[in-house]
C-alpha cells in the first residue's frame, strides 16, 4: 500500500484514543502473549521493542504495522468503536509485529508464519473487511487552497517585485484563514514527505525554509532511515507539500549551476555552506516582508502548543558546522534572497516506508 496520501492526526481527543489503545495493547501483550511489558516497551528473548501507536486517516485501511518505525497505525475513525473491535485490530497488527521480530522483513504480509502466530494465540487472522469506516475528514476550504496555489504559481514571475508580492500574499492568506478558527479540538496532521538514510545539507536547508509556511518540520528516525515530516494544520501541510517538492529538485539545480560557475574550484564544506546560505538568504527576505507580526506570533504559538501533542522526543535541528565555506555561503545567501517558491510542478514527495496489511 502506498503511503503518499496518508495523514497522521493529532488532537486532544486523539491523544485520549491512543492512550486507550496503548492500554489495550499492553494487556494483550501481557496477558495473552505473556511477554513482559515495560512502560513503553515489551521484552522478547531479552530484547526490548517499542510500543508505538499513531492515528492516521485513510478511506478504507483499518490499520498497519511499519517495521521501519516499529509503528502500529490505527485509523482515527475507530475512535467511536468499542474495545472488542479495537482489540481485534490490535491483535492483528501485533501479529504482524511478532512475525517481523521472529522472521524478519522478508515474509509477505499474510504468510504462513503470520497465520501460525494467529493460530497460536487464537486470534482472527482476517479483519472484518465490511466494517464501516466513518469519514471524519475535515472539510478543507478548496477555494482557499486554489487561491494560495495560484499565488505561488505567480511567484515564479520573472519580475522579482511581483514574485515576492505574490508569495507574501499567499502567506497572508494562510494566516488569515488560520486565525478564523476558534475550535481548539481541530485536528493537527503530519505527513512524511522525504525519506533518506541520513540528514543531508539539502534536507537541512529544506527544513529551514519550510518553517516560513506556517508548519513545523520534524526529523523522525527509523531503522536506517530519517524522515522529513511536516506538522501543522491540514491546509498548511497540503500547501507545504508542494513547497517541499519544489525545493527537493530546485536546490539540486542551484547547486549544479553553482559548480559550473565556480568550475570545481571550491573548498571543503562548499555544498553545505552554499545550501545553508540559500536558506539564510530566503529567511532574511521573508522576515523583512512580514506585514502582520502579531498574527504570525499567534500561529507560531498555536503550532508550538500543538506539536507537544504529537512528539514526546522532538528533533527539529539538523547538523551544524562551524567550519563553513564563507564564499559558498555568501553566494548561496545572495541566491536565497531572490529565490521564489511556486507550486506549478506536480507533487513528487516520496516515502520509503512499506505498510503491511
Amino acid at each position: 500500500m502506498s503511503t503518499e496520501n496518508i495523514l497522521y492526526h493529532f488532537s486532544p481527543a486523539i491523544s485520549v484514543f491512543i492512550e486507550r489503545c496503548n492500554t489495550l495493547l499492553k494487556n494483550i501483550i501481557r496477558y495473552e502473549v505473556k511477554f513482559e511489558v515495560l512502560k513503553k516497551r515489551f521484552v522478547v528473548n531479552n530484547t526490548t521493542y517499542p510500543i508505538n501507536l499513531i492515528a492516521f486517516e485513510h478511506k478504507s485501511k483499518l490499520g498497519y504495522f511499519c517495521s521501519v518505525r516499529y509503528e502500529i497505525g490505527i485509523n482515527k475513525s475507530l475512535m467511536i468503536y468499542e474495545d472488542d473491535s479495537l482489540k481485534e485490530l490490535l491483535r492483528h497488527e501485533f501479529a504482524h509485529y511478532l512475525t517481523f521480530i521472529i522472521h524478519g522483513n522478508t515474509q509477505p504480509p499474510h504468510c504462513k508464519e503470520f497465520k501460525n502466530i494467529c493460530k497460536l494465540y487464537k486470534w482472527n487472522e482476517e479483519l472484518n473487511a465490511t466494517i464501516d469506516i466513518n469519514n471524519l475528514k475535515i472539510q478543507k476550504d478548496q477555494s482557499i487552497i486554489k487561491k494560495v496555489q495560484k499565488l505561488l504559481e505567480l511567484s515564479s514571475s520573472s519580475n522579482l517585485h511581483e514574485a515576492n508580492n505574490a508569495m507574501e500574499k499567499a502567506r497572508e492568506l494562510l494566516l488569515k484563514y488560520r486565525l478564523s478558527y476558534t475550535n481548539d479540538d481541530e485536528l493537527y496532521v503530519s505527513k512524511r514527505l522525504i525519506a533518506q538514510r541520513k540528514i543531508t545539507a539539502k534536507l537541512t536547508a529544506i527544513l529551514d525554509i519550510i518553517c516560513n509556511f506556517l508548519v513545523r518540520p520534524v526529523y523522525c528516525f527509523g531503522a536506517g532511515v530519517v524522515y522529513l515530516e511536516i506538522f501543522g494544520r491540514e491546509l498548511h501541510v497540503e500547501i507545504a507539500e508542494y513547497v517541499v517538492a519544489f525545493l527537493n529538485y530546485k536546490l539540486d539545480e542551484l547547486w549544479e549551476s553553482e559548480k559550473k560557475k565556480r568550475k570545481g574550484k571550491m573548498g571543503p564544506n562548499a555544498k553545505g555552506s552554499f545550501l545553508s546560505g540559500i536558506a539564510n538568504g530566503f529567511n532574511m527576505k521573508m522576515k523583512e516582508n512580514i506585514t502582520d507580526s502579531n498574527a504570525l506570533t499567534i500561529v507560531n504559538s498555536d503550532l508550538n502548543n500543538g506539536i507537544k501533542l504529537a512528539y514526546q522526543q522532538l528533533t527539529t535541528n539538523g547538523r551544524s558546522c562551524s567550519n563553513y565555506n564563507e564564499d559558498s555561503f555568501n553566494n548561496g545567501q545572495a541566491i536565497g534572497k531572490n529565490l521564489t517558491i511556486h507550486s506549478s510542478i506536480a507533487k513528487n514527495s516520496e516515502c520509503a516506508i512499506n505498510l503491511i496489511n
